[in-house]
């Protein structure tokens, strides 16, 4: 049976996609055998497939397939294979073989749109919102004919103007503006994030908001502004805009638990001359203390059972009052592995003549890889291009490092590819140190990795993964490992964890504690990370959790059930707190109110 008898028995006919009952679609009778062969063993009618063999590519076997009456597969194959010349041949021989299908031809023809202009108008609207396209594409004739060939004048509907397209924006974002206030008034305290960054020449201020649902608990993220941020970056200035914008969504400062920024020293100056002081805490004793407990070492400025307040007015001298002030984790802890190590490497000639030699030979491949011609040497020998580190995340060094030494095996053939001087040329020592400096550094990446989520990432994270990764750290700085570059840095790290996070490690602060009581909080945790604390403070810190959970109870009228339990993500194994005597404690845990169904 030959291709074209093949492609006229083989399909069922459909009488939606045919010109009469007895013919077959037209794009099936366009394989003839000319350009493409059918293949009914392969093709489905229930699916509308159709799969060829082209016959242009013979004696190789090239199938392709093409669905319902759709040829452009079969185009593009040409197009790109055979070249402009075969494609339209094919073209010129659809059109010869009959008109196209009529009753698709007319159901375009009369089709009605079932929308209104409104929602026409929105819809437009979010795709630019979305796809951060430039708003005169609106205007642009190729957008405008996508919607011509659509005939939607047929159903009263056109594209609306640039013009008409800003004030429709300026409208939504008012109205996303009162929605949001509404919002906010119903949350009860509020964290904001602020972050300053430049691009092409300008600046930005950025601020976000964070609250927990009271309704099924779950954190809502929502950005307050974007601001255009000329000038000098100063303390005050930046203290202005930030308690400008706080004042717009009617924040102050009781509202707000905290701003999370980064630790430039702008920021930090800003909270500390505006921001809400130890000083300004008012603590409310209350009668009632639970189990007796001695927190006389705990330094809180006060006993265990106060709660405190935040004197919003402050000093009179003071115009504008920011909240508490906590510096981002993620951040200091990139600080821990970039500025705190470059001290310790630029202090042993020994180790900074390693390090320095290593890096400057990676930059000369890292430079390579982003030049058109060496760019396809590298592809073609490795199969892959190599990823330069970006210059604010460390992260990014990790694992461009790591792509190096994955690629040890083929930096022969490479070397000699891009015509490298041998001087230049990774060597085996060179990858002994790579490998170490990675082994010495890699649970501060993948501490990074964790505080840096998207999603999953809470207050309630901070302590079990800081004491995870001390933990880790210890294991690595043990004195019966032998290191040949990298002791010095292991050592380092070490020290910078406990230096800068100190408050929150020596559980003898108002920070640590309610670090401690969000870890308890949190269900991926618990009490497992106890076992990474002294056993003497054990007592304690479980105190001040169960006092924390009395409140809650207290001040919650009903339990609140929760149609599922929130999804928490364990498939790392970073969070190994060891075990010790002290980890089979039976701590009574107090029932919080809240039910799981």
């Amino acid at each position: 049976m030959s291709d074209s008898e093949g492609t006229s028995t083989s399909v069922p006919q459909n009488n939606e996609n045919a010109s009469s009952p007895d013919s077959p679609p037209p794009l099936r009778r366009s394989i003839d055998g000319i350009f493409f062969k059918f293949l009914p063993e392969k093709s489905c009618a229930s699916e509308s497939k159709t799969v060829v063999q082209c016959v242009k590519c013979e004696p190789k076997i090239v199938e392709l397939k093409g669905y319902g009456n759709s040829s452009s597969n079969f185009v593009t194959h040409l197009k790109r294979r055979h070249g402009n010349d075969a494609a339209e041949e094919y073209k010129n021989h659809l059109r010869s073989i009959g008109p196209p299908n009529k009753k698709i031809k007319t159901f375009v023809k009369q089709l009605k749109i079932k929308t209104t202009q409104e929602n026409f108008e929105s819809e437009i609207m979010n795709f630019f919102l979305h796809s951060m396209v430039p708003l005169r594409c609106v205007e642009d004739p190729h957008f405008i004919k996508i919607f011509d060939t659509l005939n939607i004048s047929n159903s009263g509907l056109h594209i609306l103007s640039r013009r008409s397209l800003c004030r429709k924006i300026d409208t939504y974002y008012e109205k996303n503006k009162i929605e949001l206030n509404e919002n906010l008034k119903d949350a009860q305290f509020v964290c904001t994030t602020v972050d300053i960054w430049s691009g092409k020449k300008r600046s930005f201020l950025g601020v976000t908001c964070h609250w927990i649902s009271s309704t099924d608990l779950k954190r809502v993220s929502k950005a307050l502004a974007c601001r255009r941020f000329k000038g000098s970056h100063t303390y005050d200035r930046i203290s202005d805009l930030i308690n400008e914008i706080h004042l717009e969504f009617n924040l102050n400062p009781s509202k707000i638990i905290a701003t999370v920024t980064d630790n430039g020293s702008n920021f930090v100056k800003a909270f500390k001359m505006f921001g809400v002081k130890r000083t300004n805490i008012i603590f409310i004793e209350e009668e009632n203390s639970v189990d007796n407990i001695d927190t006389s070492e705990f330094n809180l400025e006060s006993n265990e059972s106060n709660q405190f307040q935040c004197d919003v007015h402050g000093p009179s001298d003071i115009e504008s009052i920011l909240p508490m002030h906590f510096r981002c984790f993620a951040h200091t802890l990139n600080l821990c592995v970039t500025a705190d190590i470059n001290k310790v490497i630029n202090n042993s000639d020994e180790l900074s003549l390693v390090h320095v030699s290593v890096i400057n030979k990676c930059n000369i491949l890292w430079n390579l890889a982003g030049r058109p011609k060496s760019a396809e040497i590298i592809q073609n020998i490795l199969g892959h291009t190599l990823s330069r580190s970006g210059e604010t995340r460390w992260n990014s060094l990790y694992d461009a490092l790591r792509q190096i030494l994955n690629i040890k095996k083929n930096i022969s053939n490479l070397n000699n590819a891009l015509n490298i001087n041998k001087k230049n040329c990774l060597r085996e020592q060179d990858f002994d140190y790579i490998e170490e400096h990675l082994l010495c550094t890699a649970p501060m990446a993948e501490a990074l990795d964790i505080m840096q989520g998207e999603t999953n990432t809470y207050y309630g994270i901070v302590l079990p993964c800081l004491l995870a990764l001390r933990r880790k750290i210890e294991t690595l700085a043990k004195p019966e490992r032998i290191w040949l570059y990298c002791k010095p840095i292991i050592d380092a790290i070490l020290k910078s964890i406990d230096k800068r996070f100190e408050n929150y490690l020596n559980f003898s602060s108002l920070e640590s504690v309610n670090a401690s009581i969000a870890a308890f909080s949190y269900p991926r945790f618990k009490k497992r990370w106890l076992t990474c604390v002294n056993i003497e403070n054990h007592d304690k810190l479980i105190h001040f959790f169960k006092k924390a959970a009395d409140d809650v109870i207290s001040a919650q009228n009903t339990p609140l059930h929760l149609e599922k339990s929130p999804i928490i993500n364990q498939t790392t194994d970073f969070f190994d707190f060891g075990s010790s005597s002290s980890a089979s404690t039976d701590y009574d845990l107090p029932n919080t109110g809240y039910s799981h169904r």
